[in-house]
């Protein structure tokens, strides 16, 4: 219907979080500090990991959120690109933490 995309359900509420969530991690991404990037990633992956648990087993299935069962491309999605963001934020903070050891500053 007009309120899917790639057979995931939509809804404002749910466009407003994806906004809100892309605009925090390009405002996070753009820091100075690379921890603020890595952990920002590794927050929104978290928060994403949730939703996907929530999604796939909340007795109403968020329905606020659009997410409707484990079939939902809507939880798939938030697995993947959670899980995606989780990895990038662990592997990007034992970078940093790898280059500061080397140059002496921890």
């Amino acid at each position: 219907g007009p309120d899917e995309l790639l057979g995931g359900g939509l809804n404002p509420f749910h466009n407003i979080v994806h906004l809100g969530a892309g605009l925090f991690l390009i405002i996070m991404g753009l820091q100075k500090n690379p921890a603020a990037a890595e952990g920002a990633a590794m927050g929104a992956g978290l928060f994403l990991i949730v939703a996907f648990v929530i999604g796939i087993t909340g007795s109403d299935n968020l329905t606020i959120l659009s997410t409707n069962g484990i079939g939902d491309f809507n939880n798939f999605n938030h697995l993947v690109v959670g899980t995606t963001l989780l990895v990038i934020g662990l592997l990007s903070s034992g970078a940093t933490s790898a280059k500061m050891k080397k140059r002496g500053l921890a």
